[in-house]
């Protein structure tokens, strides 16, 4: 800029001689010529990206006869909003404190600034500047999805902390605080999720599981998989979480892939019996298998080892289908996973009095972030082993969840749940949120949910080697929530490239990423070449527009890929098996709109000569070849 208008003071005081701008920004500029921000020398706060300056809310103070002095301090809070800010008052001696005490004071002085960015500030009021508790903060604009400001200090700072050491900071700040609660009516405390933990890291430990371990397991959505995982956690060992929908062919690539020692299965659910499927998988490796059902092994604690913290070394195996046949397995560490969750909370603001629907399986990588997420903030999960369209919403309503999830086949069920339920009664009347992700979602659902259910639609866009790229953050305008993936989490980098170059706002092209919740490659290293471009950026092989305001809208996929219900499928991993079929000579598989599901695959063949096929033959041929049951195309052409 050439300067200040008709404001030459200011313009002297901002460029310097020779034409530089002063920013008031610190920071360091590294070797090979990257910025690294380290804070500002001017005296302002940052919220939610907006500049707030505390001398413009001290001045407004000022006029009020009921204070004595005031300031406005900036207080970090990564998880949500980068800084709020924070009013600390002194009242006048006397019988005039009322208006200062009062938390509708904040909302008064806040709306004389005519500011959004002003708005979920905190008040600290009284004679001798206490901390006003959580429950009388000033709230923001509930259809928003907003909420009052977390009590900072029940929520973490989770900087270069492995889940381990969030599990023991947890449980020693809130070890009463009730963690996850079940359809059954189990409930387990932070306090108790630890004991626990550490008591099954000691009986894995007996069976020879320590640092470095290759374990893979195979659970449902119980109380057992979060203690299983920060059992693991604590032994230092890489573990690989599987789908309960996979079965043998996709168990046995995993297996020999990974060199998995140990494998820890349920014995049957969903009356599958895992068991057999798995002395099938891993017939021939030298895998121990662990049928951890009901209970997982205990022991003594008194036995393990001290706990080694690891913080980017691999500790984690996430495998997803995609436009190979065969899975591919994504590297991760508790950086990238802990990076993850930093960009959900800033996007969900989560507290300590929130209570989150885990509806979908754990052993995604989606479900992992929220087991960090729970150590950040104190959250309780409201943990649902399989999801019911009908019973599942009013099981979370009637216990009060507030962040409800995770997708657009869930929201749906929730909207349709709402409607089947008499004129004025409330299905989930706590709730302030519809969060999620996975699958495309129609333009129309954030207004239907907002009008119907009473709060928006926050969305993102990540993959399993990339989770959580995106989210709309709970202070974006309709607009965006409705017709968006949301905007880059803190730290991450985005950006469309088409034809080798890169692509200018609102025009499409692939979107690639870097930041720290991209995985460390593949576990077959072959893959990483065409995974990631010369420059280090993440080929997330998805088409989007990034708009003028960094708001991003994924239109199509470069990858042969259908996502079904928040699943990937990969095309020509059943192609390969329908080649196969004596009766086709030739097929292809695509993916499908469908209202419910997102997408259906629908199998178009080319029959040979005086050949015939049904669907149910095709479904049951490609059973026989242990496709897994979400994969088998629903229609046939």
């Amino acid at each position: 800029m050439r300067g200040y208008w008709k404001d030459p003071e200011l313009t002297t005081q901002s460029i310097t001689p020779d034409d530089w701008l002063i920013t008031g920004d610190l920071g360091r500029v590294d070797a090979v010529g990257n910025l690294h921000l380290a804070g500002r020398s001017t005296e302002m706060y940052i919220r939610g990206g907006y500049n707030v300056y505390p001398i413009e809310i001290e001045n407004v103070l000022g006029t009020y006869s009921d204070i004595l002095s005031a300031a406005v301090v900036g207080a970090s809070v990564s998880d949500r909003l980068g800084e709020i800010g924070v009013l600390f008052a002194v009242a006048r001696p006397g019988d005039n404190t009322r208006t200062v005490s009062h938390p509708l004071f904040c909302s008064s002085v806040f709306g004389q600034l005519q500011g959004s960015r002003y708005l979920g500030g905190s008040c600290r009021t009284s004679t001798d500047v206490t901390r006003q508790s959580r429950q009388e903060a000033t709230t923001t604009n509930s259809k928003s999805g907003g909420r009052p400001m977390v009590a900072l200090d029940t929520v973490l700072d989770t900087t270069n902390k492995t889940l381990w050491q969030l599990i023991e900071e947890r449980a020693s700040t809130t070890p009463d605080k009730c963690m996850a609660r079940d359809e059954s009516g189990r409930t387990m405390t932070y306090g108790r999720y630890r004991e626990w933990c550490l008591q099954v890291a000691a009986g894995l430990y007996e069976m020879g599981i320590g640092i470095g371990s290759k374990v893979s397991w195979i659970m449902p959505s119980r109380f057992e998989s979060f203690v299983l995982t920060g059992a693991l956690s604590r032994l230092g060992a890489i573990q690989n979480p599987i789908l309960t929908i996979y079965r043998a062919r996709e168990v046995g690539f995993i297996a020999q892939q990974s060199d998995c020692q140990f494998l820890i299965i349920p014995n049957v659910f969903r009356g599958f019996e895992y068991p057999a499927m798995a002395t099938e998988a891993v017939a021939g490796l030298s895998t121990t298998v662990i049928v951890a059902d009901p209970d997982l092994p205990e022991a003594s604690p008194t036995i393990l080892p001290a706990y080694v913290p690891a913080l980017k070394e691999l500790r984690w195996l996430f495998y997803s289908s995609g436009t190979t046949a065969d899975p591919k397995g994504a590297k991760h560490n508790d950086y990238s996973l802990s990076a993850a969750n930093n960009g959900m909370q800033w996007s969900m603001q989560v507290g300590p009095d929130d209570k989150a629907a885990v509806v979908f399986p754990i052993t995604h990588v989606g479900g992992l972030v929220w087991l960090f997420n729970a150590m950040q903030t104190g959250v309780e999960l409201l943990m649902v082993e399989t999801f019911n369209a009908t019973e599942t919403p009013k099981y979370l309503g009637d216990h009060g969840v507030t962040c409800a999830g995770a997708g657009t086949v869930f929201w749906l069920a929730y909207l349709n749940a709402q409607r089947q339920l008499p004129a004025g009664e409330i299905l989930m009347p706590t709730v302030r949120i519809f969060n999620g992700g996975g699958a495309p979602k129609p333009k129309t659902l954030h207004y239907e949910m907002l009008a119907e259910l009473g709060a928006p639609v926050i969305g993102g866009w990540g993959l399993t080697e990339s989770p959580i790229n995106t989210m709309v953050h709970v202070d974006d305008p309709d607009h965006k929530k409705a017709e968006t993936d949301g905007r880059a989490c803190p730290d991450v980098l985005l950006r469309t490239v088409i034809d080798g170059r890169n692509c200018n706002a609102g025009e499409e092209g692939e979107l690639r990423v870097k930041g720290p919740q991209v995985c460390m490659g593949y576990l077959d290293a072959s893959l990483d070449a065409d995974a990631f471009d010369e420059d280090g950026w993440f080929r997330t092989g998805d088409l989007g527009v990034i708009d003028a305001e960094g708001f991003v809208s994924i239109t199509g996929r470069l990858k042969d890929i259908i996502i079904r219900k928040g699943e990937n499928i990969s095309a020509k991993e059943i192609e390969d098996l329908l080649y196969a079929h004596p009766a086709i000579a030739d097929c292809a598989v695509i993916g499908l709109p469908d209202a419910s599901s997102g997408e259906r695959a629908c199998a178009v063949v080319v029959l040979k000569a005086d050949c015939s096929l049904s669907l149910p033959e095709m479904v049951d041929y490609l059973r026989n070849k242990q496709l897994s049951m979400h994969k088998v195309p629903e229609q046939l052409e």
